[in-house]
């Protein structure tokens, strides 16, 4: 839908974006090119009424993305289209890579190590949680799986974007989607992981309550038993609070940046964390990660994961890059 607006010249930026996108654009999934020829038609109608333009604030990413969050729309396409992508999952288009359980903690595997599994598709990854929180009631679980075959250089800047839809009913009070970074160790029984990680818990349906930590896991020190809590969930407080968070089928985007500020310069440690939903943007903030207990060993190469609390989900249009 068009409404009239005064800015004749936006139609001519979008023009030129599309065609900028054209040899891309042949790259695409019928989805996609489904896409581009609405936002084609849009044109045209607007072009034929140079007094009007959509109802966009970005005229651009419009034309481009189509309906922006929707699950059959490729993440970040005009954000990667000059970056150097480390890989891109869960499109409908890019094969799927090697993805591997890990451990967690000293109650795996022997807590739910075999009723739960990530099934990986090229339009889809997705959680399939069997019994959830109530597995484990004592001390909840977690399962986590990571990109195994694709390592990243930590020195670098790189951020990772997908879209998710966290699935009901929900069974714990957590019911968490959440993106592992920096990740090392948990590849054996005997080495539980360690990384950096964003997510976001919905803590019920009926308000949407939400929580977005400021997390990870590391081997911390139990002062109380005198011993260490390998690959233990650890928190940097305080976290962000909420209502109204969307649960499946409406779908979630997270933007995760990796030494980098909110002001986009780059940063050792500092990691900057947009959440956007169908309502706009919900949470944009930073995080200085050199608190954290656990710090990648420079030498060592480090990979990108995801893991639930209890809950299953669903995660596309997967794309890392420096």
């Amino acid at each position: 839908m068009c409404v009239f607006a005064g800015f004749p010249g936006l139609v001519g930026v979008a023009v030129k974006h599309t065609i900028l996108n054209v040899e891309r654009l042949e790259k695409c999934s019928g989805g996609l090119k489904a896409e581009m020829g609405k936002s084609i038609f849009i044109l045209l109608v607007c072009t034929l009424f140079p007094g009007f333009v959509p109802t966009h604030s970005n005229l651009a990413e419009f034309v481009m993305r189509g309906s922006f969050l929707s699950m059959k729309n490729t993440t970040s396409w005009n954000a990667t289209a000059k970056r150097e992508v480390i890989f891109s999952e869960f499109d409908g288009v890019s094969p799927n890579g090697e993805w591997r359980k890990q451990y967690c903690y000293e109650y795996f595997p022997e807590c739910d190590w075999e009723k739960w599994f990530f099934e990986a598709t090229p339009a889809y990854g997705k959680m399939h949680v069997d019994g959830g929180y109530a597995d484990c009631p004592e001390v909840g679980n977690n399962q986590h799986v990571v990109r195994y075959d694709k390592t990243i250089d930590q020195s670098r800047a790189y951020t990772i974007e997908c879209d998710f839809t966290i699935a009901t009913p929900f069974v714990s009070s957590v019911n968490s989607f959440c993106v592992n970074f920096n990740v090392q160790k948990g590849m054996r029984k005997d080495d539980k992981v360690n990384c950096w990680s964003i997510n976001l818990d919905i803590h019920d349906s009926d308000t949407g309550n939400y929580t977005i930590k400021h997390m990870g896991f590391a081997d911390v020190w139990d002062g109380k038993n005198k011993r260490y809590r390998y690959g233990s969930f650890t928190e940097l407080l305080p976290g962000h609070k909420g209502v109204g968070a969307f649960e499946e089928p409406d779908v979630n985007h997270f933007k995760i940046e990796v030494n980098r500020r909110l002001d986009g310069s780059f940063s050792p440690k500092w990691v900057t964390v947009t959440w956007q939903d169908k309502s706009g943007v919900r949470e944009h903030f930073e995080e200085d990660y050199s608190k954290f207990p656990f710090q990648p060993h420079p030498s060592q190469p480090v990979r990108v994961g995801l893991n639930t609390h209890g809950t299953s989900w669903t995660v596309r249009n997967l794309v890392v890059y420096y």
